[in-house]
């Protein structure tokens, strides 16, 4: 998904840098997902486990809102 991959390129350059290394483990376990459940979690239509992926999916959400 092109779309993802720009989204999650565009993070990791512009914030991914400054985030506590909380986020980034976060973000990390993230890019181990498949590309269709991290779509369906970015387009809310279904809900992470973990809080603190439901935390990184709401802000890259609300970052890359069209």
């Amino acid at each position: 998904m092109r779309e993802l991959d720009v989204m999650l390129e565009r993070y990791l350059a512009q914030h991914y840098p400054q985030d506590d290394p909380a986020t980034r483990e976060v973000f990390l376990a993230l890019l181990k997902r498949q590309d269709p459940e991290i779509a369906s979690w970015v387009l809310g239509r279904e809900t992470p486990a973990d809080p603190a992926t439901v935390a990184l999916v709401d802000r890259l959400r609300n970052l890359y809102q069209s």
